[in-house]
């Protein structure tokens, strides 16, 4: 079932401000407005050309077929987690 989801500026400040700590302050997002799960879903692109993914799930959601998924990643594309 497809949903519509918030996006990356729409975020609390603090959760916002501890993903551009890790990404770059200067990174921009653009927002992936639908799909399966709810909450956030952007891509931050920076001014070096390195992107990352980040999905932002309620408490207390199930965890989606990507996050049981991640240990298999391969080390540099591991999620990172930036709770507040």
């Amino acid at each position: 079932m497809r949903v519509q989801r918030r996006g990356f500026d729409q975020l609390p400040d603090d959760i916002r401000a501890a993903v551009r700590t890790r990404m770059g302050a200067d990174c921009r997002s653009t927002g992936i407005t639908t799909g399966e799960s709810p909450g956030v879903t952007a891509l931050l692109l920076h001014p070096d050309g390195s992107r990352a993914f980040v999905k932002g799930l309620p408490d207390g959601h199930e965890l989606d077929p990507e996050a049981r998924a991640s240990p298999f990643l391969p080390p540099r594309t591991r999620p990172g987690r930036c709770a507040a």
